[in-house]
């Protein structure tokens, strides 16, 4: 009687398979063959397949391929903002002290320039004596200290000068300002300098500008013009270019010849 020839028992699958021709039991040589179809290209980052114990093949690489991603973190960025932002301030101030020390050319006008030292109620007082007898009047608040009131000087010289012969009054009042510095602001650029150097009795400045007709601002410079007969006619705050002023002027002027310049 012949003697049954005894096979491995797979130690996965407890199936019994022959090793001359088989390398495992039969779930083995599926989950093999299954493997060896999907096997995923070379540096994909994916789980590994399962495998049969008897398999010697290697598994493949999980490894990603490239360079890593470089990332620049939130604080990163403050460290690089921070010197731009006082780079830009710093400028911007530098700026602003340059506008302050503008120089205006000399012009010829009298020695015995005199500046006055008023209350709001004395500035406003020539202001609405004046009121409606012909002149066109221009009330203009600026200081000696505000970078954009002495940009503009240049402008109002001009327009001064070309208004020279015409019906026309400036009513220039420094805010605030020291006396030798509207003097000389005065001097160079041709107007009057009257200096409001305290409140006083009456009323406040915004309150004189809305009994002009105007509308208070909290900023300066600051303009408001009447014509001859003392009727509003228009207001801004900020500095404007001789073009400007004269757009506005010229229709309340009284001249048969006009001689203002172009800008």
């Amino acid at each position: 009687m012949l003697k049954m020839q005894q096979f491995p028992t797979c130690p996965t699958h407890g199936i019994r398979y022959n090793p001359a021709i088989q390398d495992g039991c039969m779930l083995c040589e599926k989950a093999r063959e299954f493997n060896q179809h999907n096997a995923p290209p070379y540096g994909e980052n994916v789980p590994p397949k399962m495998s049969s114990p008897h398999s010697s093949m290697p598994r493949m690489s999980s490894a990603r391929v490239g360079p890593p991603e470089r990332q620049i973190s939130f604080s990163m960025w403050y460290v690089l903002l921070i010197p731009i932002v006082l780079l830009v301030g710093g400028l911007f101030a530098y700026g602003m002290l340059r506008e302050s020390r503008i120089t205006i050319p000399n012009v010829d006008i009298p020695e015995n320039l005199n500046i006055s030292s008023l209350t709001v109620g004395q500035a406003f007082h020539q202001v609405h004596s004046q009121r409606g007898k012909g002149d066109v009047q221009v009330i203009h608040l600026w200081a000696t200290w505000c970078p954009s009131c002495v940009r503009e000087m240049p402008q109002l010289k001009s327009v001064i000068k070309a208004t020279s012969s015409k019906n026309i009054k400036f009513y220039m009042f420094a805010i605030r300002s020291r006396a030798g510095a509207v003097k000389r602001y005065g001097r160079n650029t041709g107007f009057v300098p009257y200096r409001i150097t305290r409140q006083g009795p009456g009323l406040r400045i915004q309150q004189h500008i809305r009994k002009l007709g105007g509308r208070p601002s909290r900023g300066i410079p600051y303009t408001l013009i009447l014509d001859g007969k003392g009727r509003f006619v228009n207001q801004w705050a900020g500095g404007r270019y001789k073009r400007f002023y004269m757009s506005v002027l010229k229709p309340h002027l009284k001249s048969s010849s006009d001689t203002t310049e172009e800008l």
